[in-house]
């Protein structure tokens, strides 16, 4: 647990230095969340990395297709699947969603960016609804929630942070 601590903290400070996680420290970390759970649980490992591994990326998927959610934050959930396995990564994410929702409101109710912002969601929610039913005829298929060009940084919270927080938590609460 130590060692996914370290990497979780590492991508952290990554992430705050250059909004990106290194694809080294992924690796590092998956292939040894593989070590971990091949030493704790033989041939069984194996397949709880892989599965723990997987579920991030399949579930959150669409949320990395409309840049409302990072590759680097997907991949940091992989991650923690490895070492931890399916249920545990659910967890991680659940609390890592909550975490996340409480630091945009906080930011949000600072910069005095509330109403915008949810204007901009559901303006946003109006026109996918509208592609998806037909009742705009556009080429273009769904436009990203987030565009750095367009958007800049303001109002970009680290994900990596939660994540790091719902691991913590669950470490300090005993769910491992």
């Amino acid at each position: 647990m130590t060692c996914l601590v370290c990497l979780l903290l590492l991508a952290v400070i990554m992430d705050l230095k250059s909004y990106k996680i290194s694809n080294y420290l992924i690796l590092t970390g998956v292939f040894t969340g593989f070590i971990f759970q091949y030493y704790e649980h033989g041939q069984a490992g194996i397949s709880l990395c892989f599965f723990g591994m997987i579920m991030p990326i399949v579930i959150l998927f669409p949320l990395f297709i409309i840049k409302a959610l990072g590759a680097g934050d997907i991949k940091l959930l992989s991650v923690i699947g490895s070492y931890m396995g399916i249920i545990y990564v659910f967890k991680s994410i659940a609390a890592a969603f909550i975490i996340g929702a409480v630091m945009s409101l906080i930011y949000l109710i600072r910069y005095r960016q509330v109403f915008y912002r949810f204007h901009y969601l559901f303006c946003y929610i109006q026109t996918v609804i509208s592609n998806f039913t037909g009742q705009e005829k556009t080429r273009e298929g769904i436009k990203p929630y987030y565009d750095r060009k367009r958007d800049g940084n303001k109002g970009v919270i680290h994900f990596s942070i939660p994540i790091l927080g719902a691991v913590l938590l669950q470490v300090i609460l005993g769910i491992y």
